[in-house]
């Protein structure tokens, strides 16, 4: 369930390749929740289901891309 949910936040929110996805990341995100609390209640991984989709959006998706990171942001 967790891993879900974080894979829809790298997907919509941080991916530089997202290209207009980002406008519609909170309403994405939010029935990635819904769906998991009617799934599953209370019960999920959220340790080990976070850590795997962060490690592999970042190793797989985003770093294939040639994506350097931004290391500032102008405001």
């Amino acid at each position: 369930m967790m891993f879900g949910l974080v894979y829809k936040v790298y997907a919509t929110v941080i991916d530089p390749k997202k290209g207009s996805m980002g406008t519609i990341a909170p309403i994405a995100i939010g029935f990635i929740v819904d769906a998991n609390i009617l799934a599953s209640g209370a019960f999920d991984g959220a340790s080990i289901g976070a850590s795997l989709a962060g490690l592999i959006y970042e190793s797989v998706l985003i770093s294939h891309s040639g994506h350097k990171p931004v290391s500032t942001i102008d405001y």
